[in-house]
């Protein structure tokens, strides 16, 4: 399992392991200084946030179930694993 990691520049890098920033540092002046840099620098990239009421209806399709090709019944996959 990976995550996506948002660069400054705007890119992904997809890890296999990283390390989240902890609560203490996230109060440290210096490194709330550097998220602010890193947030303007995205900022400057990719513009501002996208709101809700500014896309189209059509932004999220409706996809159609896989039909396999021996079979007239659509493969049902289960949102999630059921565990006990």
């Amino acid at each position: 399992m990976t995550a996506k990691l948002l660069k400054a520049n705007g890119q992904y890098a997809w890890r296999s392991s990283f390390i989240a920033v902890s609560d203490d540092d996230m109060k440290q002046p210096e490194m709330i200084k550097q998220m602010k840099a890193f947030d303007a620098k995205v900022f400057r990239v990719l513009g501002p946030h996208v709101k809700d009421k500014d896309l189209p209806d059509e932004a999220t399709p409706d996809y159609v179930p896989y039909q396999g090709d021996d079979s007239d019944d659509y493969l049902d996959i289960p949102e999630r694993d059921d565990v006990d």
